[in-house]
């Protein structure tokens, strides 16, 4: 059973927040497919595909 693919609109805000800070992403949110596994949310398009660490801890 594959993981459901999301799209850039069933990202919760500091999920779209991460994705937009990451150097590594380029281009639009919706530019990509996102699949949240393992505490990391990937990201694939057709020409890459970049894993992103959930923060899910707000610094003190």
């Amino acid at each position: 059973m594959s993981p459901e693919k999301l799209h850039w609109k069933d990202l919760s805000l500091d999920e779209l927040e991460q994705v937009l800070k990451s150097e590594d992403v380029s281009g639009e949110p919706e530019d990509y497919e996102y699949i949240r596994r393992d505490g990391a949310l990937h990201l694939f398009n057709d020409e890459c595909s970049i894993e992103l660490m959930l923060n899910n801890e707000q610094a003190a």
